[in-house]
């Protein structure tokens, strides 16, 4: 479960670092900011289209 700052960089290459070596992965929605609204959005729909799993809550 990935939490933290920004969603364009260190979420996604750490979410996509863990899916090539096999984890699931979710991410807590309410714990991430990114550096831009669409930035942002763009990157959720790429991870989920990925196969990460985004959290509203846990």
């Amino acid at each position: 479960m990935l939490a933290g700052l920004v969603t364009e960089g260190g979420i996604a290459s750490t979410a996509i670092d863990a899916l090539r070596l096999g984890y699931k992965v979710s991410v807590l929605l309410p714990a991430i900011a990114g550096n831009t609204p669409q930035g942002h959005r763009d990157t959720l729909d790429d991870l989920r289209d990925r196969g990460v799993t985004l959290l509203e809550r846990i």
